[in-house]
């Protein structure tokens, strides 16, 4: 199997402070206009305008003349596209679907921080780019379009387009993986997660890195059990206090002692094994308590222990959801907060590809001695998923399907008279998914991290609509007045 590429991404330090709370915006009601009930949009609120870098006098400025974006024309089959082309077109587009003056945007800004581009509106850029290539480009780049919507800055963008091996391929594929022909290869199908069993065939490669495996403890014996099947097969294995997990203190401080600081050949995290589902009651004390133990542990651990994991070292998470994941409807009514590791590790994976990661799912019904068993079976297995779940001992691996979803009209028009709480509503795929919400009887009450405005200024409250805004900051930037960025 084709091994995916590593792309670095760095693993950020918990903050110890305290998270400040959010700030939440009065409910905005969502009434019926007249005369007919038309739909809209909740308008996101206008942040305060920066200070300025010197006094200004108050006065209501006429709106700057719109900019005059010269039209893109696509590039004809056959011609060279040279590096200055290709920036000249991207610059054209974005210029037309931002309104930034293209003398304002910088090839190695990044797209979000810096210009303000969303995800959304980064796909709408290189949608028109790819439609302005000659078709032989366009065809080359089918497999990059995943890579070009995820580029952090233009340049980027315009690398990857100018590295198509233009005429190397006709199609790249015309089946999209799921059993039926792609008919728009630029947009997938919906995908689900379905189990599927894949036993350990009795041929395959198996190994166990030499060194010491440090296990968490849980409440179930399957570290002791796991241990005893290790030590069998000459590891030494350190078993950590069952109540290190909960305590980040002391996790630190475990970690940068000289009994942990030796290369490590596994760890093995089982805390969340046994831990006992949140009370319908539970606050947030309780919550965190059970996140801490269960899943912040485990960031801390791998984060500390990293420069002392040997090469191909084993990094093995296990949650006790029933072997599913709780997926296909097994999830209890109770709410147990666990098996955040899967991100994690195949998040760790992409960092250090020379190690071997697993998430696995056990049934909690099994004895302490046969989960023991499939956990080896699974940390000993050479390559493999990464994600592995053992429903009453079967091994089972998860892969995407297709699956189409019919519009249920009973429940499209439940949609109605509802109190919808959005975080980060302001912009972006949030506020898109918000305007099918914005209806008429509907209340969206919108949070966010930036301060509301108590009083918006004259000068930008007489300002029509975002463009007047927009087309009224590019001119106090390019007089001086202020210093902003695009995303500003």
């Amino acid at each position: 199997r084709a091994r995916p590429i590593a792309m670095p991404m760095a693993l950020p330090r918990i903050s110890e402070g305290v998270p400040v709370p959010p700030v939440i915006a009065p409910p905005v009601a969502v009434t019926a206009p007249s005369p007919a009930p038309v739909a809209a949009p909740v308008p996101a609120p206008v942040a305060k305008a920066p200070e300025a870098a010197a006094p200004v006098k108050a006065a209501a400025p006429a709106p700057a003349p719109a900019p005059v974006v010269k039209a893109v024309e696509p590039a004809p089959a056959g011609e060279a596209l040279s590096r200055e082309k290709l920036v000249d077109m991207l610059l054209t587009i974005v210029e037309e679907k931002t309104g930034y003056p293209r003398d304002m945007v910088g090839l190695d800004q990044n797209l979000e921080a810096d210009l303000g581009i969303d995800s959304i509106k980064r796909i709408e850029v290189v949608g028109a780019m790819l439609q302005l290539l000659p078709a032989a480009h366009r065809e080359a780049l089918t497999e990059s379009r995943s890579k070009l919507n995820t580029q952090p800055t233009l340049n980027g963008m315009v690398d990857l387009i100018a590295q198509a091996k233009v005429g190397a391929v006709a199609v790249p594929f015309d089946l999209a993986g799921v059993g039926a022909k792609a008919e728009r290869i630029s947009h997938p199908p919906r995908l689900i997660m379905r189990p599927l069993p894949e036993p350990i065939a009795s041929d395959v490669a198996r190994s166990l890195a030499a060194g010491r495996f440090i296990l968490t403890r849980d409440s179930l014996g399957v570290a002791d059990a796991l241990a005893g099947l290790l030590r069998a097969r000459k590891a030494e294995v350190v078993l950590l206090a069952p109540e290190l997990p909960g305590d980040e203190t002391r996790i630190l401080q475990a970690c940068r002692s000289a009994d942990l600081a030796a290369p490590v050949a596994g760890f093995v995290h089982l805390a969340a094994l046994g831990m006992p589902a949140l009370a319908a009651d539970a606050g947030p004390a309780q919550w965190r308590a059970a996140l801490d133990a269960n899943e912040k542990s485990l960031f801390l651990f791998v984060r500390e222990l990293s420069a002392a994991f040997v090469e191909g070292a084993h990094v093995v998470a296990a949650c006790g959801l029933g072997g599913l994941f709780g997926r296909e409807g097994t999830a209890a009514p109770e709410l147990s907060l666990v098996s955040g590791a899967v991100g994690a590790l195949k998040s760790l994976r992409e960092e250090r590809e020379g190690l071997r990661v697993k998430a696995v799912d056990l049934d909690t019904r099994r004895t302490a001695a046969e989960m023991a068993a499939d956990l080896l079976s699974e940390i000993e297995l050479e390559g493999g998923r990464q994600e592995v779940g053992y429903p009453e001992g079967r091994r089972t691996i998860f892969r995407s399907v297709a699956e189409t979803v019919s519009t249920d009209g009973d429940r499209e028009a439940a949609l109605s008279n509802l109190v919808v709480l959005a975080t980060g509503g302001a912009r972006g795929i949030t506020a898109e998914v918000l305007r099918e919400l914005a209806r008429p009887g509907n209340t969206l009450a919108l949070t966010g991290r930036s301060a509301l405005v108590a009083q918006e200024p004259a000068e930008l409250a007489a300002l029509p609509d975002a463009d007047s805004l927009r087309r009224h900051f590019v001119a106090q930037v390019r007089a001086g007045v202020l210093k902003l960025t695009p995303g500003e």
